[in-house]
């Protein structure tokens, strides 16, 4: 007789592969939010450009954005192309991937804010200036600044989110070579 599995085994498979999904989704989600924050803050702030508050977190928290928006404006010539050439195509992508249940859609979307992520710590490195060779100022310490915090902790996203992703693309590929 062929056992039948159980609604309850059923749905523990469901629910582990819904949090799988859930969690390649925290990458694309998360740069969706900080580029679209980024985005308003650079817009509120040219509105009301004497708002010291709006310097303070334009320039505190989303310079990396900044940095990576000077770059690619230099080539795309345009504004927000953060928000509508990267941001906003990953997001719905990974969206619908994880509401049709595509998987492949949903870890290309991942792999692709990780990419990104990449990119605008790159852009934000190589705008920082250069450590002078001796000096007695103190040490780096990215306790002191914001914007470092804000990108470490979207790099631990999307990494975590690239992780996931693999750990659940190599979980399918084991499952069907059975």
């Amino acid at each position: 007789m062929a056992r039948t599995s159980s609604p309850a085994e059923r749905g523990l498979s469901v629910v582990r592969i819904n949090r799988l999904a859930a969690m390649q989704f925290i990458g694309p989600a998360a740069l969706f939010a900080a580029v679209g924050a980024a985005e308003a803050a650079a817009l509120a702030l040219s509105r009301f450009p004497s708002s010291e508050w709006l310097w303070a977190v334009n320039l505190g928290y989303f310079s990396p954005f900044q940095q990576a928006h000077y770059t690619l404006k230099g080539l795309l010539g345009f504004d927000y192309e953060q928000f509508y050439l990267v941001a906003l195509p990953l997001f719905a992508a990974a969206l619908i991937g994880l509401a049709l249940k595509r998987h492949l859609l949903l870890g290309v979307a991942s792999n692709l804010s990780f990419a990104y992520i990449g990119f605008v710590l790159i852009a934000w490195l190589h705008a920082q200036p250069d450590a002078p060779q001796a000096s007695l100022v103190a040490l780096y310490t990215p306790s002191q600044n914001p914007d470092a915090q804000m990108l470490v902790a979207l790099i631990v996203v999307s990494v975590f989110s690239f992780l996931i992703t693999h750990f659940d693309f190599l979980r399918r590929v084991r499952a069907e070579a059975r």
